[in-house]
């Protein structure tokens, strides 16, 4: 549902016409360097984060916190077997969101 009106957002800002009247359209401005600044270093800060917990279904131990968190958790590791199926099942429910992500997107478009 999220998916929905996410690309529902989108669609009505950057795809749809100006609903405001033509004087508004003349004020329409860029947001001031003091905020525009902070908004692109979160950005990238937050797509630096998300690669710090990449599953381990796009690379092989690439999951950087999870090495990092090792030590903490190594008495909780006592099934190893079941990591085999859990990335089975991972990846079947990415799958399974991403079909119902695109889904969502063309029943909104």
């Amino acid at each position: 549902m999220k998916a929905f009106y996410m690309f529902r957002l989108y669609a009505v800002t950057f795809l749809g016409n100006f609903r405001g009247t033509h004087e508004e359209e003349h004020h329409l401005h860029e947001s001031p360097k003091a905020m525009t600044i902070p908004l692109v270093v979160l950005a990238i800060l937050a797509v630096v984060g998300g690669f710090v917990g990449i599953p381990e279904v796009f690379a092989k131990d690439a999951n950087i916190l999870e090495h990092f968190l090792e030590p903490i958790f190594a008495k909780s590791k006592t099934l190893q077997h079941t990591e085999a199926a859990h990335l089975g099942k991972e990846a079947l429910l990415m799958g399974i969101t991403t079909v119902l992500i695109i889904v969502m997107i063309v029943w909104a478009w």
